[in-house]
């Protein structure tokens, strides 16, 4: 995903807190949510004038914090961001976040937010170990 978006001419930031180990139950359902926000991230930054994304992860007190923060081009509509088929691109599109809601739904020990600042999207996951 990296590679990906350094192709696209979007700078990229992995930031991981140093003493990061991350072991939870359930490691293939994160590892499809962080790809699908990633992806999503990355996809939106390509249509902003300042093309960045930023992922921070770090311990909290009782598990896991991981921030993606990326630009956009577009402002999603809140109200249908989870809408199987909704997107701000191309037809075709629009199963990401969908996906990424039923993850989030059957896992009950992750949180997630989505927040539109400024010119940015933030969004938030914590899981509970």
């Amino acid at each position: 995903k990296v590679l990906k978006a350094i192709a696209m001419s979007i700078e990229i930031r992995v930031i991981p807190d140093y003493e990061l180990n991350v072991e939870y139950k359930n490691m293939k359902a994160l590892c499809r949510l962080l790809g699908l926000l990633i992806d999503n991230a990355i996809e939106a930054a390509e249509e902003s004038e300042k093309k960045y994304v930023d992922i921070r992860m770090a311990n909290a007190e009782n598990g896991y914090r991981i921030i993606i923060e990326n630009t956009y081009g577009t402002k999603p509509e809140l109200a249908h961001l989870y809408d199987k088929g909704y997107s701000t691109k191309r037809e075709n599109r629009g199963y990401g976040m969908y996906y990424a809601r039923e993850i989030i739904l059957d896992n009950e020990d992750m949180d997630y937010c989505f927040e539109i600042q400024e010119n940015v999207i933030v969004q938030n996951i914590n899981i509970e170990i």
